[in-house]
Parts: structure tokens; sequence; C-alpha cells
């Protein structure tokens, strides 16, 4: 049989889930558990920052193998920057640069290159 024991994410990290370094305690503490997954309750949630999710979602759910957890009680708000989070996986970051890089040595040199340039 499973052991599981449910948490309230709240009692750990507080009612809004705001940095990185939070995850890491929310880590330690289904890490100290004796059971073999872990329900994260998220009913008292009020808020929760992209940051945190980012970090949680690299942490517990990008690679379900790993993960002992389960998400109880998640608001549509917070599901919602799971979702976001989530489709931002494992995409590289596009970078276009178009044209040259200009170096200037002087704020003149700058003011006579913007003049040059046609509007």
């Amino acid at each position: 049989m499973i052991t599981k024991k449910i948490i309230d994410i709240t009692t750990i990290v507080g009612l809004e889930l705001k940095s990185r370094m939070a995850v890491k305690a929310v880590f330690n503490s289904v890490e100290e558990l004796d059971a073999m997954v872990a329900l994260l309750d998220f009913k008292n949630v009020k808020f929760a920052t992209r940051s945190f999710i980012d970090e949680f979602y690299i942490t517990f759910l990008k690679d379900p193998s790993n993960s002992k957890i389960e998400l109880l009680n998640v608001s549509s708000e917070v599901y919602s920057l799971f979702e976001a989070v989530k489709s931002t996986q494992n995409k590289g970051k596009n970078v276009n640069l178009i044209g040259s890089v200009k170096h200037f040595h002087s704020v003149s040199q700058i003011n006579r290159y913007l003049s040059s340039l046609a509007f």
C-alpha cells in the first residue's frame, strides 16, 4: 500500500508563494516525510509568482518519474501559471539580432550617428 500524507503548502512557505528559495523549503519538507507520496494542498494559497511556479515545476514536475508529490486544490489562477510555465519549458531562447553592433566612445559620436538615421 502506498503511504500518502497531505501537507498544506502554506504551513511551509506562507500564504504567498513568492520566491525560488521557498521551493527548497517545500522540497526539504517532502524529502523528510516517511510517506511515499506527499499530497501538497494549495487550498490556502492567496498568491503565487511565476518564479516560484517555475522553480516548483523544475523541481517537482518536469520529470514526473522523480516526483513523489501530487497537487490538491490548485486554484485556476495558480493552475494557469503552471500551464504557462509548462509551455515555456524545453524551448530555447530566441534571439534575433538584426544589423550589426555599433560601438561609440562618446555621446557626441552617438548623437552624430542618430542624426544620420533616416526617420
